[in-house]
């Protein structure tokens, strides 16, 4: 995904380390990264007059569809012992 989205998309995730969060950027890549993983946070900034356009609402239902995969992985229920 990283591959894919990540020349459009800033991303940022939050892991939780001593009962403190603890934020760390970029995409998550590595095995324990994943396990570590609490929070994800992946955005794209657009400019206030994006919003006057009228090919908005086709970018953000694209966004949508590009963003939604990483949506669905990460709410798969997590396999017993790592939660």
């Amino acid at each position: 995904q990283k591959r894919r989205l990540g020349s459009r998309y800033e991303s940022y995730w939050y892991s939780m380390e001593k009962r403190e969060w603890t934020k760390h950027s970029g995409w998550p890549v590595a095995a324990d990264e994943w396990i570590r993983l609490k929070a994800w946070v992946v955005r794209r900034k657009m400019k206030l007059s994006a919003l006057s356009r009228p090919g908005f609402a086709a970018d953000v239902a694209r966004i949508f569809r590009e963003v939604f995969p990483l949506w669905a992985f990460t709410s798969l229920p997590r396999a017993a012992g790592r939660r």
